[in-house]
């Protein structure tokens, strides 16, 4: 029995009182909309780190694991988190509450883990804590905002692609292997990427700097699996497997300590799942992080942000090819698959990321996060022998028990199949372990939850901060880490044999079944997460590829053509011509904010246009001087309005994709006199259309054109195309079309 200590009890429940003050997050927004700051860096994008995580108990996790996390979930709203019942929820089933979702499902949150919050204590503020919104908006917690701008996304996702793209997400992959069910690579728009990420940095102005400095959600590609660990021992979390495997450990102890024969008190096991449930979000987050190509590859030592992101969305996109890092054959030679004791799916894949994922990144994320749930799932709840033997007995483990060459068998057989996630040996060494299926099934649960118990009697390991570069000792230890991966390197003869005692199923196994011996404790907690962990095939610190994004100040030449009616109204209305040209500054912004590819952000022309009359008046026409500045000022505004009421509804109303509207530029026209300029009317750009609308898939480019856009524009100009105007107002009103295209060169 154990009982916390008071401190212990407060440093689990208490929650963060950190209010971002408005004006704040107002020059952030602004700030942002400018492109100063870097474009998020993510492995996947919120609805997929959403959907990874729900189908993975879908596709991959037995069958009790769900009940059990169901039951944690429970637990954790009756502690005060808005957490929606059920494990499975799709992001597009939740339901909406004015801006928010009623309640947050158990996918969003490691969605929000690590990307929206660095410890389990800001998590729980983001599910518990109502944000002050000024009058009308109504206080819900940030969780349920951030759940709500990411479902619409989602939304839009699934009505733009195409049906076999969609499927990635909704076809049935559960339990087979991939190259038996492929299904098409998606081409989700990395615009609907950019729009979320516009819109979660409004509502959440932490999201671009909360990991800023560190490197906690990439690989380090610079040193192996085993040096990681003995690293991560000593404090160092800065890699994602490290920080993985913290948050993992952490989970796996409060879950053990939560049960009833450890703590008596009802109150207090409800704090500890709650505890637990939180940083298991954390340690499915990393793990799904820890399959993005992008993260994959990236050298950590990359320190520019730009070229990171660069580098990050080229091989999320293009696609990288990995290999299990523990794995001891190539590709081309890979271990013989033993019937009835493993996943089945092959050792290489190619991996994709953030807005590119394919059925093959569906099926390998799921399968390790599912390792990571069953582990969780027992962690909770023990299985007992009496639900071993009801399974065994069952007609779904039969045809796997009677081995009668049904390869498949055990994927329908619970026992069978938890067995196989946590003990990758038989997949990827190709172990000739001789117990028969039954004692193999009981021996390798049984161990792995004394293992479990192990862990829990060992110091409750510190929090992980999963924004920080700096060490942290304590979040894991030498003693807990263990070295695991040369368990998973032996074959079976050569490990050590089963410690006595170590679960009430051990009594249950045959002592043949020894021959069969299974690795020390530490080791087969981190084997089944170690395993599946990937790696480039390629030396990664060898590849090359990076993004090239329209972004930075460049100059620009752009011709115009235009048709302009004055007067609308009046008998005396005309239609005129207009060509030019204009050069000029701009910062381009592709790859910070969506839609803009090679339309400037900011810019800076100027230049000359002429005019002919194609009907009505005959009025001679001058040459006219043009100064112009293009902002998306209403956007930023709208982008301001929503940091203060923390709201993403202002971005989707003017932040459109290739039609945008609201204020998006002015110009001044002068007459061209011999000796000086006269004024001679303005107007302001208010609707902008992409005359090339991008594909599905819009790769980035540095092409050096212009895309061309319809602009429509409003004014005033002189009622004499000859004289200058008097007065701002003085003129006639002016609608005019204009087409424009034009060069650009990075300065």
């Amino acid at each position: 029995m154990s009982c916390l200590p008071s401190k212990l009890l407060h440093l689990i429940t208490s929650t963060s009182c950190a209010r971002r003050r408005a004006l704040l997050a107002l020059s952030c927004a602004l700030a942002g909309g400018f492109g100063f700051v870097p474009a998020v860096v993510r492995a996947w994008y919120f609805p997929e780190h959403a959907e990874l995580s729900r189908l993975a108990l879908r596709d991959f996790a037995p069958g009790f694991a769900t009940e059990v996390i169901q039951l944690a979930v429970a637990d954790a709203a009756a502690d005060g988190l808005v957490l929606c019942p059920g494990a499975t929820t799709a992001l597009p089933a939740l339901d909406l509450d004015g801006e928010g979702v009623r309640c947050v499902s158990y996918g969003v949150l490691a969605a929000l883990a690590a990307d929206h919050s660095n410890t389990t204590a800001d998590l729980r503020d983001l599910l518990s804590r109502p944000l002050y919104r000024p009058w009308p908006a109504k206080n819900v917690t940030l969780g349920s905002l951030l759940a709500a701008a990411a479902q619409r996304i989602w939304n839009d996702f699934q009505t733009s692609v195409p049906e076999e793209t969609d499927r990635v997400w909704t076809g049935d992959v559960s339990r087979v292997s991939a190259s038996s069910a492929r299904l098409p690579r998606t081409l989700s728009p990395r615009d609907l990427v950019r729009v979320l990420d516009v819109q979660l940095t409004v509502l959440d102005p932490g999201y671009v700097d909360r990991a800023k400095n560190a490197k906690t959600h990439f690989h380090d590609p610079t040193r192996s699996v085993e040096l990681i660990l003995q690293q991560a021992a000593l404090g160092d979390l800065d890699n994602a497997l490290a920080q993985a495997l913290a948050h993992h450990a952490r989970s796996l102890q409060l879950a053990v300590l939560s049960r009833p024969d450890h703590e008596p008190d009802a109150d207090i096991r409800r704090r500890l799942r709650t505890e637990a449930l939180l940083e298991h979000a954390f340690a499915v987050h990393f793990v799904q992080d820890g399959f993005a190509a992008g993260h994959i590859v990236t050298d950590p030592a990359v320190a520019a942000a730009r070229s990171r992101t660069q580098r990050h969305d080229y091989f999320n996109r293009e696609g990288l090819a990995v290999t299990r890092a523990l794995s001891p054959d190539r590709c081309q030679a890979q271990p013989p698959f033993l019937p009835g004791r493993g996943v089945g799916l092959d050792a290489c894949w190619v991996a994709h990321g953030d807005g590119f994922a394919s059925a093959d990144d569906r099926m390998y994320a799921n399968e390790a996060v599912a390792r990571l749930q069953t582990a969780f799932a027992l962690a909770l709840s023990p299985r007992d022998p009496a639900w071993v033997d009801s399974q065994l007995q069952s007609p779904q483990c039969a045809s796997w028990i009677a081995g009668n060459g049904d390869v498949r068998a055990h994927t329908q057989c619970d026992v069978a199949w938890t067995a196989a996630l946590l003990d990758p040996r038989p997949a990827w060494v190709g172990a000739a372990c001789k117990a028969t299926p039954a004692d193999w099934a009981r021996m390798v649960l049984g161990h792995f939850q004394g293992a479990l118990q192990q862990l829990a009697d060992q110091p409750l390991l510190a929090a992980a901060d999963a924004g920080s570069p700096a060490a942290q000792p304590g979040a894991l230890t030498r003693a807990m880490v263990g070295i695991p991966t040369q368990s998973v390197a032996r074959t079976s003869e050569e490990l050590a044999p089963v410690p006595a005692g170590g679960s009430s199923l051990d009594d249950a196994v045959d002592p043949d079944a020894l021959k069969c011996a299974v690795p020390d404790a530490e080791a087969a907690l981190w084997m089944p997460l170690l395993a599946a962990w990937p790696a480039a095939q390629a030396d990664a610190t060898t590849l090359q590829g990076q993004d090239a994004f329209a972004n930075g100040w460049a100059v620009q030449a752009g011709a115009n053509a235009a048709v302009s009616d004055t007067k609308l109204l009046s008998d005396s209305a005309s239609v005129s011509g207009w060509a030019g040209a204009t050069v000029g500054l701009t910062y381009l912004a592709q790859g910070i904010l969506p839609y803009v590819r090679t339309r400037g952000l900011f810019e800076l022309n100027a230049g000359f246009a002429q005019g002919v009359r194609l009907a009505g008046p005959t009025d001679a026409f001058r040459s006219v001087g043009v100064l112009e500045m293009r902002v998306p000022l209403t956007s930023l505004l709208a982008a301001g309005a929503g940091a203060l009421w923390h709201s993403a509804r202002p971005m989707t109303w003017f932040m459109g994709g290739d039609v945008s509207g609201g204020l998006l530029g002015a110009r001044a026209y002068t007459l061209l006199a011999p000796n000086r300029a006269l004024f001679y009317g303005w107007d302001a750009e208010v609707l902008n259309v992409l005359l090339s609308p991008s594909a599905v898939a819009q790769p980035a480019r540095r092409s050096g054109v212009l895309e061309a856009e319809g602009r429509l524009r409003l004014g005033v100009r002189s009622s004499d195309p000859s004289r200058p105007l008097r007065t701002m107002f003085g003129g006639s009103f002016v609608l005019m079309f204009e087409v424009s295209v034009g060069l650009f060169s990075y300065l």
